[in-house]
C-alpha cells in the first residue's frame, strides 16, 4: 500500500470526524456552530466562514459595547494557511432593565461572518487538509452571569473542485436578516458635553432610534437621545459621559425598531443642531398664523381684498355667497393638500427639496409672470378673458357657479406660492420631521389660516360692511390702484427669471458690506479659527428675504455690528436648486428660507434668528 495515500486517507477521515462542515461545540448554556462556505478547498478558493453562537433560552450574550454591564463577546479565527477578517456581525437588541441598566445584547442566535484570505504561497495538493481554529469567549447571563471560552478546530479537505456547503447556504440566509446595513459615512462634533452627529443618506425610520458607539462608556445612556430625520439627513444629539475623549474616527451602530445601520463618523467643525422642540399645539398655532399673514403679502392681498369687498356689497343671495365661501375654503385646503403631498412624495423618493421648490424652476416662474401680468391687465380693465376663474379673481362679478368658487380656492394657493410668511418656516421645518398624520395636519392648519379671512367674510359679510362705504366709483379706482402691486410682482418675477437663466447667482457685495458665497469648507475654516460669522439663507423668489435684505441687513446698525465685531458674512442663495444648501438647511432643522444663523466665535453653538428681522433683533443677537 502507498504510505502517502494511506496517511491522506487517515487525514480525510479525521476531517470528517472533527468537522461536519459546520463545526459544533455545545456548552451547558451556549452552542457554537461553525459554517465554512465550501465543503472542499481548492488552490484559488474564495472562502467565507460563518460563526454562530446561540445562548440557551432565557440567557443572553453581549455585543461589542455591552452597555452599562457585561463583557463583550469575542470571536476570532486563526490559521497557518491565511488570514480571516471580520466582515459582518449581528446587530444586538436594546435592553433597559429595571429602569436602571442599559444593555446591548443577544438573546437568540448571533452570527459573525469572516472573509478568509488564503495565503497565495500555499501550494495545496489534492488530498491535503486545510484547517483553522475558532476562539470564542463571552459572558452569558440570566439571573447570574457565567464567563465561557471555547476553541474549536475545523478541517476541510483539499480537492480539485470546490463543493458548496448546503448548511452554510441555509444559515447565511438567516444571518443576513440580522446583519446591519452596510457602513455609511457621517460626521460628529463635540460641544461641551454634547455629541452631535449628522449622517447624510440615512434610510431607516427615525422613530425610537438607539445610538450605540463601539466604544463603551462614551455616552450617557440614561439621558434620552434626540434625533430627527430631515431631507435624508439624520441628526442626533447624545450626552457624553464626563471626562471622555473622542477618537479621530468614531464607529457606531444605530438601531431602529426592525433594522440597524453601521456608521463611520469623521470629525466636523460644523455643529448640526436639531430644530427647536416645539409642542405640537404650538406648531399648529404657528402654521395657522403663517397662513393668516400670507393673506397680507403684496401678491395676494389686492386680489383677496377686492373679492371681500365684492362679497359684502353684492345683492347676490347671502346663502349662496356663504356656500361659495365654503367651496373656496375647500379649494384652498385641497390645493395645499396637493402641494404638501407632492412635497412628501418627492422627499420620500430622495429629492432634497423644501417649501418653494416650484419657484426654483424658471419655467414655473415664467408661468407665474404671465399669470400676474394678465391679472394686472384685467385689474385695469384692459383685457377680458372668457375664463371664469380669472374673471372671478380680477373682477367684481359673482356668478352662481359653485365650481368656479372651488377653483378660485385652488387658484388662490397658486398665486400665493411666491410668498413665505413669518412662522411658516419653523412650522414646515417641524412638519417634515414628523410622521405623515402630523405632517399633513400642520399643512391643514396652514391652509385653514390662509382660507379663513375670505371664508369668514363670505359667511358673515355684514360684519365688514359696517365699516366700509357704500359701493361706488371708489371701488373701480381701488381696483386700478391695486394693479400696481400686481405689476410690481411681475417685475420681481421677471428679475427672478433673469437671475435663474441669464445671470450667475453669487454673493452680493457693496462698497461698505461684503458677502462671501456660502460653502461648508468656509464654515468649517471659520469655526476652526473661532471667527464670528453670519449666514443668510435666502432666495430671490422669497419676498420675506428681500424685505429683510432691504431693511435690516442694509441698515447702518447691521453694518456697524459687522465692522465692530469683524463678522464674516456668508450668503447661501437658494434661488435655483442646490443640494449643498438644502443639506445645510437640513443640518439646522429647516427646509425653507429665510434662515439666519450666527456663530459668535466664542463657542460652537449657533444662534437662529427670527425670520422677520429688525435692527433691534440684530443688536440683541449679534452683540
Amino acid at each position: 500500500m502507498n504510505i502517502k495515500a494511506f496517511w491522506l486517507g487517515i487525514c480525510f477521515a479525521i476531517s470528517l470526524v472533527f468537522s461536519t462542515f459546520a463545526g459544533e461545540t455545545s456548552h451547558s448554556l451556549t452552542k457554537l456552530d461553525i459554517y465554512p462556505s465550501t465543503q472542499t478547498i481548492t488552490q484559488n478558493a474564495a472562502l467565507q466562514i460563518l460563526v454562530k453562537v446561540t445562548p440557551k433560552d432565557g440567557w443572553h450574550l453581549y455585543w461589542n459595547n455591552p452597555g452599562d454591564t457585561g463583557i463583550p463577546t469575542k470571536v476570532q479565527i486563526y490559521s497557518d494557511f491565511g488570514t480571516a477578517t471580520l466582515k459582518q456581525q449581528s446587530s444586538p437588541k436594546y435592553f433597559y432593565l429595571h429602569n436602571l441598566i442599559t444593555q446591548y445584547a443577544y438573546d437568540s442566535a448571533a452570527y459573525w461572518l469572516f472573509d478568509f484570505d488564503i495565503d497565495k504561497a500555499q501550494n495545496f495538493q489534492i488530498g491535503d487538509v486545510f484547517s483553522f481554529r475558532v476562539d470564542a469567549s463571552w459572558m452569558v447571563c440570566k439571573d447570574e452571569c457565567i464567563t465561557e471560552k471555547i476553541s474549536q478546530d475545523v478541517y476541510i479537505p483539499v480537492d480539485g473542485i470546490s463543493h458548496p456547503n448546503l448548511s452554510w447556504e441555509q444559515e447565511i440566509f438567516k444571518a443576513q436578516k440580522n446583519f446591519p446595513q452596510p457602513v455609511i459615512p457621517g460626521y460628529f462634533h463635540r460641544e461641551n458635553n454634547k455629541l452631535r452627529v449628522s449622517v447624510p443618506g440615512f434610510k431607516l425610520s427615525s422613530d425610537k432610534l438607539h445610538f450605540i458607539p463601539y466604544i463603551k462608556d462614551l455616552i450617557n445612556t440614561h439621558i434620552p437621545l434626540k434625533s430627527v430625520l430631515l431631507d435624508g439627513n439624520l441628526l442626533l444629539e447624545a450626552v457624553l459621559q464626563e471626562d471622555v475623549s473622542l477618537p479621530d474616527n468614531l464607529q457606531a451602530l444605530i438601531l431602529s425598531a426592525n433594522d440597524a445601520q453601521e456608521i463611520s463618523l469623521s470629525p466636523s467643525f460644523v455643529a448640526p443642531i436639531i430644530s427647536e422642540q416645539y409642542s405640537f399645539a404650538f406648531v399648529l398655532l404657528m402654521a395657522f398664523l403663517g397662513g393668516l399673514i400670507l393673506n397680507l403679502m403684496p401678491c395676494i392681498f389686492p386680489i383677496l381684498f377686492l373679492k371681500m369687498i365684492n362679497l359684502i356689497n353684492s345683492a347676490y343671495s347671502r346663502a349662496k355667497i356663504s356656500l361659495e365661501a365654503l367651496l373656496y375654503f375647500c379649494g384652498v385646503v385641497v390645493s395645499f393638500g396637493i402641494v404638501s403631498l407632492i412635497l412628501w412624495i418627492m422627499r420620500k423618493g430622495g429629492e432634497m427639496i423644501g417649501w418653494g421648490f416650484q419657484l426654483q424652476s424658471p419655467i414655473f416662474v415664467a408661468f407665474l409672470f404671465i399669470l400676474f401680468f394678465v391679472l394686472g391687465l384685467m385689474f385695469l380693465d384692459i383685457l377680458h378673458f372668457n375664463m371664469p376663474v380669472l374673471n372671478k379673481l380680477a373682477s367684481f362679478s359673482v356668478k352662481n357657479n359653485k365650481l368656479n368658487a372651488f377653483l378660485t380656492g385652488l387658484f388662490a394657493v397658486l398665486i400665493a406660492s411666491p410668498c413665505s410668511a413669518p412662522f411658516m418656516g419653523a412650522a414646515i421645518g417641524y412638519s417634515i420631521t414628523q410622521p405623515w398624520p402630523i405632517y399633513f395636519t400642520i399643512f391643514f392648519a396652514l391652509a385653514v389660516g390662509y382660507a379663513l379671512p375670505f371664508t369668514f367674510i363670505g359667511l358673515f359679510p355684514q360684519q365688514l360692511a359696517k365699516i366700509l362705504p357704500h359701493p361706488g366709483k371708489w371701488m373701480v379706482t381701488l381696483k386700478k390702484i391695486f394693479a400696481l402691486p400686481i405689476f410690481a410682482t411681475c417685475l420681481w418675477l421677471g428679475w427672478v427669471f433673469y437671475n435663474q437663466t441669464f445671470s450667475n447667482i453669487s454673493a452680493a457685495s457693496s462698497s461698505d458690506i461684503i458677502w462671501q458665497e456660502f460653502s461648508e469648507e468656509t464654515v468649517a475654516k471659520l469655526q476652526q479659527n473661532k471667527k464670528p460669522f453670519f449666514i443668510d439663507f435666502t432666495a430671490k423668489w422669497c419676498l420675506t428675504c428681500l424685505v429683510n435684505e432691504k431693511t435690516a441687513l442694509s441698515s447702518k446698525t447691521f453694518k456697524k455690528l459687522i465692522k465692530d465685531k469683524n463678522i464674516t458674512l456668508l450668503k447661501a442663495d437658494w434661488t435655483t436648486q442646490n443640494d449643498d444648501i438644502t443639506q445645510a438647511l437640513a443640518i439646522y432643522g429647516r427646509n425653507s428660507v429665510p434662515l439666519y444663523i450666527y456663530y459668535s466665535g466664542k463657542d460652537d453653538e449657533p444662534i437662529i434668528l427670527p425670520q422677520l428681522l429688525t435692527t433691534d433683533i440684530l443688536k440683541e443677537h449679534l452683540n
